[in-house]
């Protein structure tokens, strides 16, 4: 037997120490003389003698300790392309416009003033999926709306909700709702559609209320939409019972200065049907925000029992699925949604009105994404937790690695983890 490969430690608290076996997310704490044992133990395989009989069965049964031939490195590349070429969900996302009710600063879009869907791409859409269910059969479909401002164009986002649930009522199929918005166009009605699908919301907070509305403001700015925000928020909690919302807020070097401003009404919602993601906005330099703010403001939710996504790993990215894809208004074809614009340039295909069919432009996706990952990833220890960078060779100039800007030191990343593990875990 040997230890495995891919595991991390370190000393959480005085002759504390926190072992992570990356391979399969277990944590478990051993004191010093434990720890010591266990260190002491050479990286060549060793025998159940070479450690305490109840620390090695639990190390054993924890797949920290494995037999000489388990191939780590191969199971992870293996698991990682299983997840590429899963075809049980098909993630289908769509921009029903790329303008927007709002001008964020940060904003990474370029955005098309007056942009819609028509109806020949939206009847398009609905033979795609009409066309995928009886050429690529999937269990889930997952329909998530994009943009832009997804619900400045809303009557076409019902449509095709609507038709997905016929198709998927008659199918026997899954249907799950993904929007990624602002939330100040959410309206009752709107909310009360929706009220009877599983729906996953991501609405952003951009600091406090001085703060947000200074950076998300309507062209008069009349609108406190940091207060319209948080109660369209509220109302999806109250209205949609099968509903998860991310909210993620959005920092600079000032936000967390002021968290406990946003603290209050963080607390209102539904700590069970709630992530708040923390996202540092990726024009302000890592080196512009303070470490102890970003520990101190994800300690503080995970306290009272919010779960935080901070770096958070063990996710493959949405666009290196194969079953995957984003339809855009003017029926372009893409397979990211973090892209400068929504252009031929980084369009990898088109859809075909008449059969509902995507044409793939297959040469120009093979050539953009690599399915193979960095080798200074695979010998990484804590590679079985990220993936890697994005694969996408567009983005990939500027892909770092996530350890290297987590505004913590490691020390405290390994607090953030073990309260997330157990929160996850309801230990």
């Amino acid at each position: 037997m040997r230890k495995l490969y891919y595991q991390v430690s370190e000393e959480i608290e005085k002759d504390v120490f926190m072992h992570v076996n990356c391979m399969n997310g277990v944590i478990v704490l051993l004191d010093k003389y434990a720890h010591t044992l266990y260190e002491n133990l050479s990286d060549k395989p060793f025998t159940s003698s070479d450690l305490d009989n109840k620390i090695m069965q639990s190390l054993i049964h924890n797949q920290f300790i494995v037999e000489d031939d388990y191939n780590e490195k191969e199971i992870v590349q293996y698991r990682r392309m299983k997840e590429i070429n899963d075809t049980s969900m098909y993630h289908l996302i769509i921009n029903p416009t790329l303008d927007c009710n709002l001008s964020c600063w940060y904003c990474y879009e370029h955005k098309y003033k007056g942009s819609k869907i028509a109806e020949p791409i939206v009847e398009g859409i609905k033979k795609h999926i009409n066309w995928k269910l009886e050429n690529e059969p999937f269990s889930t479909l997952k329909l998530s709306f994009f943009g832009g401002e997804p619900f400045y164009n809303y009557p076409p986002i019902e449509s095709l909700i609507d038709y997905a649930r016929k198709v998927c009522t008659e199918n026997g199929k899954n249907l799950y709702l993904d929007f990624t918005t602002n939330g100040t166009l959410l309206t009752k009605s709107i909310v009360s559609f929706l009220s009877n699908y599983s729906c996953q919301f991501e609405i952003t907070i951009d600091g406090n209320r001085q703060q947000h509305n200074k950076i998300k403001h309507t062209r008069d700015c009349s609108i406190d939409t940091y207060s319209l925000t948080f109660k369209n928020v509220l109302m999806i909690q109250s209205m949609v019972p099968d509903s998860l919302i991310f909210l993620r807020i959005n920092f600079d070097g000032a936000t967390l200065k002021n968290f406990d401003d946003i603290y209050e009404d963080i607390m209102r919602m539904d700590k069970r049907r709630t992530i708040v993601i923390l996202k540092r906005i990726w024009q302000v330099d890592d080196k512009d925000v303070s470490n102890e703010e970003v520990v101190i403001v994800a300690r503080k939710l995970q306290t009272v029992g919010f779960r935080v996504d901070y770096y958070t790993q063990g996710k493959l990215c949405f666009a290196e699925r194969m079953n995957e894809a984003v339809i855009n208004y003017d029926g372009k074809v893409f397979k990211c949604t973090t892209i400068s614009d929504f252009n031929s340039e980084y369009s990898y295909g088109n859809l075909d009105l008449e059969s509902g069919q995507i044409v793939w432009n297959v040469p120009k996706l093979a050539k953009d994404y690599n399915t193979f990952s960095p080798r200074r990833c695979l010998s990484c220890r804590m590679y079985p937790m990220c993936y890697g960078p994005c694969p996408n060779r567009i983005n990939a100039g500027n892909a770092t690695c996530y350890i290297d800007s987590l505004n913590m030191s490691r020390k405290e990343y390994f607090h953030y983890i073990l309260s997330e593990y157990m929160l996850t875990n309801k230990l």
